[in-house]
């Protein structure tokens, strides 16, 4: 099979769309190999359309233009699926996607016909019966609704039912080396999704249900995309920097609990971080699992462990197996252990303070 992937991300090879994409075409590959050309939008020169409607005035749909569009004319006539790689760019594609379309005018003859559906098209010049469109798409919002519609109609009226559509909010995580194990899950359903369109020509609706699932919930998100600006600020202090990145961290610590037997009364693990004067509770029961940060809302707790900041990013980062005071400190802020010693207190009915490092301010 041809597949001709356009990136249509003006990040190019940084396309935060593009780890999607790169998982759809590993599960097409799973039933063979396919030749895959990749057409670099951004890299090429394409004029902008004038409306002079040279090409409808010469029988072969030239156009005035002999620029870089010949070249995508020639791939997407030969291209069995075409792949559109593109992130939204206020609430539509970016500006050198929809140049592009604009200029595919000459793919169409002057004749105008009316849709099944409403509405009217003109006809295509050559016949492209078959050939079946992919939208990947991802944006910066945790929502589709007042956000991708805009691009998603566009691709619906030109492409209708041909058209597959991958459509990912919260795209930023995907470029992230942190969010690894948060991102994989939904990557192994693209890988799916790309599997069954190289066995069945389509995506299943369990499979499309599955590819809506967020990778995590709208206030955690909006924490995060907010903080991150926050900390690029030239004005943020350090101190702050680590507030707003060990709040980010603990955040998703919940997670990570599921598999553990809490009882239905909380056990709480209380964390301490004195020298940047935060402090926050998980409240880890067998329904719900949550970060309280209101002190109103803290409860007596179990478990309180205070560390220094620097030491918990280091290890709640993943970027190191290692902790900087040593193998046992790094070992005590591992969760299942915190998990087995929250309950064993919670047994027991008692409480405990532990240091994870010594302070030497």
């Amino acid at each position: 099979m041809n597949i001709l992937v356009v990136n249509a991300s003006p990040k190019g090879e940084m396309s935060n769309t593009l780890h999607i994409t790169h998982a759809f075409l590993d599960g097409l590959e799973v039933y063979g190999p396919h030749d895959v050309t990749v057409f670099m939008v951004r890299d090429k020169k394409i004029e902008f359309c004038r409306g002079c409607f040279h090409c409808w005035n010469t029988k072969d749909g030239t156009c005035i233009f002999q620029d870089d569009m010949l070249e995508y004319t020639r791939l997407y006539r030969a291209a069995d699926m075409v792949i559109f790689n593109t992130p939204v760019y206020y609430f539509g594609p970016p500006a050198i996607l929809k140049n592009l379309f604009d200029r595919t005018l000459p793919f169409h003859v002057p004749e105008i016909v009316d849709r099944d559906n409403g509405g009217q098209r003109h006809e295509y010049r050559w016949d492209v019966g078959g050939k079946k469109i992919v939208l990947i798409a991802t944006c910066g919002f945790y929502s589709y609704e007042n956000n991708v519609e805009p691009l998603v109609k566009l691709f619906d009226i030109c492409y209708g039912e041909n058209c597959e559509k991958i459509i990912c909010p919260e795209g930023t995580l995907f470029s992230l080396e942190v969010f690894r194990d948060e991102t994989r899950p939904y990557l192994e359903q693209v890988r799916k999704a790309g599997e069954e369109m190289a066995l069945n020509g389509c995506i299943s609706e369990e499979t499309r249900r599955s590819l809506v699932q967020r990778t995590f919930g709208a206030e955690d998100y909006l924490l995060l995309a907010n903080n991150y600006w926050i900390q690029t600020d030239d004005q943020t202090t350090e101190e702050e920097k680590q507030r707003i990145t060990i709040r980010q961290r603990i955040r998703q610590m919940p997670t990570l609990f599921h598999d553990c037997a809490f009882k239905k009364s909380p056990c709480v693990i209380e964390m301490s971080f004195p020298r940047i004067n935060y402090e926050c509770q998980m409240h880890l029961g067998s329904t719900e699992k949550k970060v309280v940060e209101d002190k109103e809302e803290f409860l007596p707790y179990h478990l309180r462990l205070f560390m220094d900041a620097d030491q918990f990013i280091t290890v709640a980062s993943k970027h190191t197996g290692n902790h900087p005071n040593g193998p046992e400190r790094g070992a005590l802020l591992n969760p299942r252990k915190l998990a087995d010693l929250a309950l064993r207190l919670q047994e027991k009915g008692i409480s405990r303070d532990l240091h994870t490092y010594k302070d030497t301010d």
